[in-house]
């Protein structure tokens, strides 16, 4: 692979990645040619146009549906009680928090019997309600496809920031109602 053999130096093999927009394929057929001394496709047309950027306006923004809603009331400073009305929030199970003066939507997940997480709950890139998968173990956007863990932190997507954490006290009642509150963290 030496450049005095008539091989393909590394250096000349590296230098197809940087033909923008043109495929690798493109460019080890540039160094196929160069090497054969025929001339290149590409010089007798203009290159492309580099893409735009990803932008949000590039997905469509998804909503939850309403009766997977939950509503919080002020609770103090920086504290909100979370209203489930009838439904029982089961392991496995999340709801989408507004109201209550929230700066925020807020997604309530119940991890598991006796634990419970919540996020700010609008995706930083379309402003999708995130949804949590319980089988991945994570928040995702249904219309970027970023993902967070359940304390917020990126695990990549278009979004790749953090999300807004709260700390969250249930209790459950001998009746079976459970009482949620949630604090910024």
């Amino acid at each position: 692979m030496g450049n005095d053999d008539g091989g393909v130096s590394r250096r000349r093999l590296f230098g197809v990645f940087g033909k923008g927009l043109r495929s690798l394929r493109d460019g080890l057929d540039d160094v196929h040619r160069a090497h054969a001394g025929t001339p290149s496709p590409a010089s007798e047309s203009p290159p492309l146009p580099p893409d735009p950027p990803p932008s949000s306006g590039d997905y469509e923004r998804v909503a939850r549906p309403p009766d997977e809603m939950a509503t919080a009331s002020p609770g103090g400073p920086g504290t909100w009680n979370v209203d489930l009305g009838d439904r029982r929030l089961d392991v496995g199970e999340s709801a989408l928090v507004t109201g209550g003066e929230l700066p925020e939507p807020v997604i309530l997940v119940r991890v598991s019997e006796h634990h419970w997480a919540a996020c700010t709950c609008e995706c930083p890139a379309d402003a999708s309600d995130i949804l949590w998968s319980r089988a991945a173990d994570r928040l995702r956007c249904p219309g970027c496809a970023s993902e967070w863990r359940l304390d917020g932190a990126s695990l990549g997507g278009p979004a790749d920031s953090a999300l807004g954490r709260f700390v969250v006290d249930a209790y459950e009642g001998d009746d079976g109602a459970v009482e949620v509150r949630i604090h910024q963290a």
